[in-house]
């Protein structure tokens, strides 16, 4: 695989409704020491893959295990709420020296509070703060950008939601499309219909001025859009998805899964022990020519 994500401590305070750590109802308690976690770390390392990308739940809560970030030579970006950041002025110092560029935050503009389920929000934090989290990772060199959850209830307004990430100083928003989590999103994922009236959104926001600072950005679960160079070949040759080839992800207790969104019992491709990949034998085959739960909501 050219890239791995591998869970290094998944606590955090949220319950976000979206969030693929809670799905199937996983523990988010289940941690790594950081010393183990830098043992796993560098066994990946021996095998020679090339992006090693550790994953947390709230990594500004548990600063020491940006060390582990640091062993596995991945500077690239953060993923937090970033609110720690504005409360704790030292955490951003910590995040700079470690040589990040950048933090990855939520910003689920138009969005509701809550999902069918008053025990799942869908932001970690009041969105009046995306400013104040710009504001302080801007005193130590930090950019941030953001994820934006798109579902039934935002879709057709893709235009407020970017005019609302360039007013909050965004660097980059990228839209992602809601997966079926858990129970209470399900009925708010998108429809073929609706994933098309978005890709035409994004188009004309990005025909009318491409002076704009903040970038705005599909993520892959999408599917491929029509007209996109890249995205219409990896369809032509049945590699758009890379979950089990490009692309694994390991937990906690060494399970290898093909994405982040497959994390259902029984969908296990493999293990890792002993620094070594245990992949089971006669895999069912997938079609790659789109997101797979784009093709299976």
């Amino acid at each position: 695989p050219n890239r791995v994500f591998v869970e290094i401590n998944m606590d955090c305070p949220h319950t976000c409704a979206h969030c693929y750590q809670i799905q199937h109802g996983r523990d988010r308690k289940r941690s790594l020491s950081v010393a183990e976690a830098i043992n796993r770390v560098r066994q990946l390392k021996q095998l020679g893959i090339p992006n090693i990308i550790p994953v947390t739940g709230e990594i500004l809560a548990y600063p020491e295990y940006l060390d582990v970030y640091r062993e596995a030579g991945w500077t690239e970006y953060l993923v937090s709420n970033g609110r720690l950041l504005v409360e704790n002025e030292k955490l951003g110092q910590t995040v700079a020296s470690c040589g990040f560029k950048r933090l990855l935050i939520s910003a689920h503009y138009e969005c509701p509070e809550n999902l069918g389920n008053s025990r799942f929000g869908i932001s970690p934090f009041s969105l009046k703060m995306v400013p104040q989290i710009v504001a302080a990772a801007a005193r130590h060199n930090l950019g941030v950008e953001a994820f934006c959850v798109i579902g039934a209830f935002n879709y057709n307004r893709i235009d407020q939601i970017f005019d609302r990430a360039i007013n909050d100083g965004l660097e980059n928003l990228y839209l992602m499309n809601l997966m079926p989590t858990n129970e209470f999103v399900q009925k708010f994922c998108l429809t073929n219909e609706q994933i098309q009236s978005v890709f035409r959104q994004v188009e004309t926001i990005r025909n009318r001025n491409s002076k704009y600072h903040t970038g705005l950005f599909l993520e892959g679960n999408f599917g491929p859009r029509a007209g996109s160079k890249q995205g219409s070949l990896l369809a032509e040759e049945n590699r758009y998805c890379p979950a089990g080839t490009d692309q694994l992800y390991i937990t906690i207790d060494g399970d290898i899964y093909g994405c982040h969104f497959m994390l259902k019992p029984g969908m296990e491709i493999g293990r890792f022990e002993d620094g070594e990949f245990i992949m089971k034998k006669n895999l069912p085959e997938i079609n790659r020519k789109t997101c797979y739960f784009t093709q299976n909501k």
